[in-house]
């Protein structure tokens, strides 16, 4: 079976979100992150692995229900994305990334006093000997958590909450698209966004991304139980995805 993906394939689908967030004027600021990752896709990718990042990718989200506290203004959503994956064939079930040095979202917004206000979510790739991968608590191979380093190290004072990292939730990898998508579906309002997700152009570029990152993901969880004969399956990544 023949490679499927290329680092031009990857960094066409990046062009194709980034003309459509420009269409839409969907992208509060640094849409030119999107740009740069295309070009950084094409020049520092090899035959073996895809590369890029976006750094501060900022959306603005207006107001949501259920927001605390009730009366935060100007709120937005910024997505830092530096993410490595490797090129693999159709019938390949095995680890779709090398590494997730970066994967954040911070929403943010000030209060009715003017002072900052942030939360977090944060992506990881279990790295074992790593800042995040010591050993102390489980970590599934991917997974997702609230608040992270960029909390951490706000120094703002968050109130009368006790706000701790939460549990290593298990999340199938994402870039820099699939983290746009999120975004989008999560904190924007469908009437500014349901014109964008008819466009074939993006349901390309994100059913690539899904193809990319999560037909081998999901199929590893699921061959844990199933075997699935036709593919050539890594037995350890299906092992690791369900828990390290």
């Amino acid at each position: 079976m023949s490679v499927i993906e290329s680092k031009d394939s990857v960094a066409d689908d990046l062009l194709r979100v980034y003309y459509l967030l420009i269409k839409y004027n969907l992208c509060e600021k640094n849409l030119d992150q999107l740009y740069l990752a295309e070009g950084e896709c094409r020049r520092n990718s090899n035959e073996d692995i895809w590369a890029y990042s976006v750094t501060s990718l900022e959306f603005y989200i207006d107001k949501l229900p259920h927001v605390i506290p009730v009366d935060i203004k100007n709120l937005g959503a910024r997505l830092s994305v530096d993410v490595e994956g490797y090129y693999y064939a159709d019938d390949i079930v095995t680890n779709p990334l090398k590494a997730i040095n970066q994967f954040d979202i911070e929403i943010f917004g000030v209060n009715e006093k003017g002072a900052p206000l942030i939360s977090s979510w944060h992506l990881d790739k279990h790295e074992i000997d790593a800042h995040d991968g010591d050993g102390k608590l489980f970590h599934p191979e991917y997974h997702i958590t609230y608040g992270g380093h960029i909390m951490e190290n706000s120094g703002y004072d968050f109130g009368a909450s006790i706000i701790l990292r939460s549990p290593r939730l298990l999340h199938p990898p994402m870039d820099a698209i699939l983290g746009v998508d999120f975004i989008l579906r999560n904190y924007v309002y469908k009437e500014w966004t349901e014109e964008l997700f008819s466009e074939s152009e993006y349901q390309l570029a994100i059913l690539n991304s899904k193809r990319r990152l999560w037909k081998s993901y999901y199929l590893a969880l699921a061959s844990y139980w199933h075997n699935f004969g036709e593919y050539n399956l890594d037995k350890e990544f299906s092992r690791i995805v369900v828990s390290h």
